[in-house]
């Protein structure tokens, strides 16, 4: 794993003043151009702007991160830091009726062009 706050932003500095898109295998959760971004103890802070406003966007630091070209992947899948089956087995039995909508997700970082 190599998701360290540092990693995440190396990964995510090329995108500064850049129009992105934020998504998942299913759909586009966030656009717009990349302003800035903090970094807090659990989550980064993306401000993004748009042609109506500026939102600010919290996502979580990954379990893991790779680039493959423009693309930056986001892995959120709990199966890459579990490597002892009783806790992951424990898991399943936690309540997911308030899970994030990353939860078990793979969530990729994209200029907007390349995601349509």
């Amino acid at each position: 794993m190599n998701s360290s706050v540092e990693n995440f932003q190396e990964y995510i500095k090329p995108y500064l003043l850049q129009t992105i898109a934020i998504k998942t295998d299913k759909k586009i959760i966030r656009r717009g151009r990349l302003k800035i971004f903090q970094m807090t103890q659990h989550y980064a802070k993306l401000t993004l702007e748009d042609e109506k406003r500026t939102r600010i966007y919290e996502i979580p630091y990954p379990y893991d991160i790779s680039r493959e070209g423009n693309v930056t992947k986001l892995d959120y899948h709990s199966n890459v830091f579990m490597n002892i089956q009783d806790l992951e087995l424990q898991c399943k039995f936690l309540d997911s009726s308030k899970k994030s909508k990353l939860f078990d997700e793979y969530v990729y970082i994209l200029p907007l062009s390349e995601a349509e």
